[in-house]
């Protein structure tokens, strides 16, 4: 059996041949054959035809216009699908017109009866093994003799490139039918493309690691990248840049002397060897990189000026001038490097200390209690009940009231809580006390449990007043009873302080010929009555066995400075205390105060200050303030407190009022202010329970208070 292709309009037995449109180009070589072009007869009926009796005539339309080349195929297969024959012809450029292009089939000998003819489109050209697009297939039988028709519609397919493959989506192998240059024909490129659509990009092409270079130094960092060229332009073959921000550090760079791994080698400045030791010009320091980066230098700094800091608070004194020239990090002791200082004897005040209500300016920025809601000021408080009176003595309750005031002809006058006025001692009933005429009251004391005060005065009186009445009071006989009783006088004797304590209750006097009296509540019970031939002018204590006495030594000798301890489980010996620095002084200690266990004050005539330490005899002796030498009158610290805060009666001769005066451990501090009704007249005592509550008063009637509305 033959295939014969005929074309359109063509009779007679020539090759294989098939018809083409006008405007189609050249067919491509195909095998030859034994082929006959024959007149598609309608043979004579024969029981099994000759293979020139019996044909099929194919039509295949013309593929669609879009193809730019390809193959149509035509083949015939037996029973057993085993290839009899196969034709194919190649086609370029597809008319614009409709056509068809026709197969003749006969039957050649050796061909069974019963044939399956398959029409395949392929790819690009007839040549095996390019892709079969698709087929269409029909079986047929030659059992008699005659011509068959079947018709074949078009094949549909898309190669809009023009390259002979067609689109994927066509079921072709072109997986980028929009670009010629993508075909199963090219060759790979580096693209990152498929190009010969085999699936794999860039495949069998020599790679590289690139990285990303964001200082443009040549050198990338971050994880590798591997591609056969570079995925952008920042992207670089070489990597370990160990910071990709600098420019001059990468692993190619030469290491400087600059504090990082110039070269990123996980190594610092390593040529510097010596970089980090220690160094001295006039100062210390450490041997650093130089500003070049080529070497290593001494940063020891220059020495710096250092001003007096006596509270040693790291502040120096505020217009200080300059003490040392020293180095920063060796300062000289009591010295800062700064004068920010506005007390330099206060070691609470300075820049950043807490503003408390003291009538001080503690953070040292010009204001006092600012923003404090303190309750007033430091001034001088009028009442009815002062009138002119000469007063002595001030007395405070445990929270501050009741207040007391006493004085000279007997004066005396309470206020018992804020807000109210004091009551004079025309308020104040006698009671069942005992007259005592005009006697000056000297000292006075505040029992906490209470409020009852205990004064202490002239003509040897003693007395408790509730602020009501007078509750008790008794009068003392100086008598020296260890004399025989031939040789017993009373003497001209008076109290000048006192003393007591809450639990258990204790009181005790002294007097101005140096007895240690104690008052008792049981008025039966036997007094102590200590007599030690010197003057006595103040007494105070923090506990009962501890008994600091003040004064001057006998009347019969030039005055000089004293201070008793009466520390004996009775009090009746006394230890003489030893004064530092008083050679040649003449004039009377006038008062003492416990401050703490461990810093007992006592203040005199002539500036006179002498400070101990409560576990050691000798006292010392504290320098007046700059200026005219005042003659101080009384002492107290804040409870817990070592600040001492001291009142006079004035300067002999330069001025007869009183001031106020602050001593801490590094000096004379500032106190605080008066900011109306300053001090005019003498100043005689000063009571207090905290810095934020303290009165003073003094002659004609003076009495001053903080924080006084």
């Amino acid at each position: 059996m033959f295939i014969s292709l005929q074309s359109k309009g063509t009779a007679g037995r020539v090759g294989f041949r098939a018809s083409r449109p006008r405007g189609w180009g050249k067919v491509a070589p195909m095998r030859h054959f034994a082929l006959l072009l024959l007149p598609l007869l309608f043979l004579a009926c024969k029981k099994e035809p000759d293979p020139d009796e019996a044909a099929v005539h194919v039509q295949v339309g013309y593929p669609h216009e879009s193809l730019g080349r390809g193959c149509i195929v035509v083949a015939m297969t037996d029973g057993a699908g085993n290839v009899l024959e196969e034709k194919g012809l190649d086609f370029r450029e597809p008319p614009q017109t409709p056509g068809t292009m026709s197969f003749a089939v006969f039957r050649k000998a050796g061909w069974s009866r019963d044939v399956q003819i398959t029409v395949a489109l392929r790819e690009l050209d007839c040549s095996a093994p390019n892709k079969t697009v698709a087929s269409r297939t029909r079986s047929f039988s030659f059992k008699s003799a005659g011509r068959q028709e079947w018709q074949v519609e078009p094949f549909e397919g898309k190669d809009d490139d023009k390259d002979g493959y067609i689109a994927v989506a066509f079921g072709g192998s072109d997986c980028d039918d929009g670009n010629p240059e993508v075909s199963p024909a090219a060759f790979e490129q580096c693209n990152d493309r498929d190009d010969n659509c085999n699936g794999q990009v860039d495949e069998e092409l020599l790679t590289r690691e690139w990285f990303v270079d964001r200082d443009g130094d040549g050198v990338g960092s971050g994880p590798a990248t591997v591609k056969c060229n570079a995925p952008s332009a920042q992207h670089v073959d070489r990597g370990g840049d160990c910071d990709d921000g600098d420019a001059s550090v990468h692993p190619f760079a030469v290491e400087s002397c600059n504090d990082k791994d110039d070269n990123c080698d996980g190594n610092v400045d390593e040529p510097f060897e010596t970089k980090g030791d220690s160094c001295r010009l006039q100062c210390a320091g450490t041997l650093k990189c130089n500003a070049e980066g080529t070497g290593v230098a001494c940063d020891a700094p220059a020495p710096v000026a250092f001003y007096a800091d006596e509270d040693e608070d790291g502040e120096g004194a505020a217009g200080s001038s300059i003490l040392q020239m020293a180095c920063a990090d060796e300062p000289p002791a009591k010295m800062a490097s700064n004068t920010r200082d506005c007390d330099d004897h206060d070691a609470q005040t300075h820049t950043g200390a807490q503003e408390v209500c003291d009538g001080l300016d503690n953070n040292c920025n010009a204001a006092v209690d600012e923003q404090l809601s303190c309750g007033g000021t430091l001034k001088r408080v009028t009442d009815a009940a002062f009138a002119n009176h000469d007063w002595r003595t001030v007395a405070l309750g445990r929270d501050g009231y009741p207040v007391w005031v006493a004085g000279a002809g007997g004066a005396l006058a309470v206020k018992r809580a804020v807000g109210e006025s004091f009551r004079d001692s025309a308020s104040i009933a006698m009671g069942t006390c005992t007259a005592m005429g005009n006697v000056d009251w000297n000292a006075a004391w505040v029992n906490p449990s209470t409020g009852h005060v205990y004064l202490a005065g002239t003509g040897g009186w003693l007395a408790e007043f509730s602020a009501d009445t007078c509750l008790r009071n008794k009068k003392v006989d100086f008598v020296d009873t260890t004399l025989p009783a031939h040789a017993r006088t009373s003497v001209n004797d008076y109290f000048t302080g006192i003393v007591g304590f809450e639990s258990p209750f204790s009181l005790f006097a002294v007097s101005s010929e140096g007895w240690l009296y104690e008052w008792k509540e049981d008025p039966q019970a036997p007094a102590l009555h200590v007599s030690t031939n010197y003057g006595y002018r103040g007494v105070h204590a923090l506990v009962f066995d501890r008994i600091y006495a003040a004064g001057r030594t006998a009347s019969w000798e030039p005055h000089a400075p004293l201070i008793n301890l009466h520390a004996t489980p009775d009090r009746s010996v006394r230890n003489l205390q030893s004064l530092g620095g008083v050679a040649g002084y003449v004039g009377n200690l006038r008062a003492v105060w416990a401050a703490t266990a461990s810093t007992i004050y006592s203040v005199g005539d002539g500036g006179l200050v002498m400070r101990g330490t409560g576990q050691s005899p000798n006292w010392e002796r504290v320098l007046p303030p700059i200026g005219p030498v005042p003659d101080f009158s009384s002492v107290v610290a804040p409870t817990g407190s070592d600040v001492a805060y001291v009142v006079d009666r004035g300067v002999a001769e330069v001025r007869d009022s009183g001031l106020l005066h602050r001593l801490t451990r590094h000096g004379w501090a500032r106190p605080p202010e008066f900011t109306t009704g300053a001090p005019d007249r003498r100043l005689r005592d000063i009571a207090m329970n905290s810095a934020g509550n303290f009165w003073i008063v003094g002659d004609e009637g003076r009495v001053y208070h903080f924080p006084e509305p």
